[in-house]
């Protein structure tokens, strides 16, 4: 009787509640694992095999399980929530129900087949009663089990599988590279394609029994050929690299100055761009175009050096290139700064009494029309800008003085 007195309708409100709010927490977590996209994979997937298939096999009972319990619980909470009514306060009867509903063995679901095989005296489907907390203890751990697996599957055919195919690549990549050169073609790089095709065969089919230290050798291994390769084909390409790299180059500076004058027609009708950066452009074209004609007159064996000095120049040219479309970017980004800056002096003005004044709507309207033309003149809005500057500061030491 006195366990009886110590119920209170409050308090079975409150484990109602919490009830209700961690089984909203799992609907959701079970919802997304329904929708998790290597778990559907595995579900329709023929080709399992080995601890894989035996993993997934358990993780689909526990799957089945959660659900069921799931289910259970809910209707469990329906009972619950009929049995406390909306009534204000419940009877002590009720109280204890709930108490016996809450925390008692009132959840039947099926029987683990770990338990052992079924009693003669058993149901056809034997049952196991449980309550709330040991439900959401079975469910905590067949969810982790079933995470972790689904996991562990997700990462192989996602991190590992695009792993195996970057060392894929690079066995294609030396494969077509002794091709080009001509050299004999290394014992080691036919058995690691072998080694390859059986690993993304496990990953594809047992996925769990494929670890990231496998994947990490056939890394090592690819890495380990890619140096063997290119050490043996250095030799033959370093007559051509230089040539390549000096036309490259001139290539990149001619592409840059063609963008950059893509920027600079966009730009003109923003801003003046002066004549003496279109003129710039146009030498370092002139010189670009110079260049490429050197290039073309220099495709004869044996001239690295001079390929090396083509290149460095037009390194440096491209360099320049940048360099120019850098400076008209920054005075685009200077003329926003300076309309902002207008609009904050053109406030100022208000606030300390020369809303009204000649010389400073003189001023403003100067700048604002050196800085809201099309194209601005930049030079312009900036004196203008100063000047305004100055005269509001002048202004206001002058009416600070008594002076106006």
């Amino acid at each position: 009787m006195s366990i009886v007195t110590r119920l209170t309708t409050a308090e079975i409100d409150r484990r109602i509640e919490e009830f209700r709010l961690v089984l909203d927490r799992t609907t959701v977590r079970l919802v997304e694992l329904d929708a998790d996209v290597t778990r559907r994979l595995l579900e329709t997937s023929h080709e399992l095999r080995g601890a894989t298939a035996a993993a997934w096999a358990d993780a689909s009972l526990r799957h089945a399980a959660l659900w069921q319990s799931q289910l259970a619980l809910e209707s469990l909470l329906t009972q619950v929530m009929d049995e406390r009514s909306d009534k204000r306060s419940a009877s002590p009867a009720v109280l204890v129900q709930l108490d016996g509903l809450l925390g008692g063995a009132s959840v039947e679901l099926p029987r683990s087949p770990e338990s052992g095989p079924p009693l003669l005296t058993d149901e056809a489907t034997p049952t196991v009663a449980c309550s709330v907390a040991q439900v959401f203890e079975q469910m905590t751990t067949d969810f982790a089990v079933v995470t972790e697996f689904v996991g562990s599957v997700a990462r192989t055919w996602g991190e590992l599988t695009n792993r195996l195919d970057e060392v894929a690549a690079l066995v294609l990549e030396l494969e077509k590279e002794i091709q080009t050169s001509g050299m004999r073609r290394p014992n080691d790089l036919g058995v690691l394609g072998r080694t390859l095709a059986e690993a993304k065969t496990t990953a594809q089919e047992d996925p769990i029994s494929l670890g990231s230290e496998a994947v990490a050798l056939l890394e090592s291994r690819a890495q380990r050929l890619e140096e063997m390769v290119h050490g043996a084909t250095r030799v033959h390409q370093a007559a051509l690299e230089e040539l390549v790299a000096a036309d490259r180059s001139i290539g990149a500076g001619l592409e840059a100055l063609a963008t950059c004058r893509t920027q600079l027609n966009r730009w003109s009708e923003k801003i003046v761009v002066s004549d003496t950066t279109l003129a710039e452009l146009d030498r370092l074209a002139r010189e670009l175009d110079r260049l490429r004609l050197e290039c073309e007159q220099a495709q004869s064996p044996g001239i690295g050096t001079p390929a090396a000095e083509l290149r460095h120049r037009a390194d440096a040219l491209h360099d320049e290139v940048t360099r120019l479309t850098k400076i008209e970017g920054v005075r685009m980004e200077r003329r926003d700064e300076l309309r902002g800056l207008l609009g904050a002096y053109q406030a100022k003005a208000g606030a300390v009494g020369l809303a009204e004044n000649l010389e400073i709507d003189g001023l403003y309207a100067a700048a604002r029309d050196a800085l809201y033309g099309a194209p601005c003149n930049l030079e312009e809005g900036e004196r203008c800008v100063t000047a305004l500057q100055r005269a509001i500061r002048r202004l206001q030491e002058v009416s600070h003085d008594g002076r106006v």
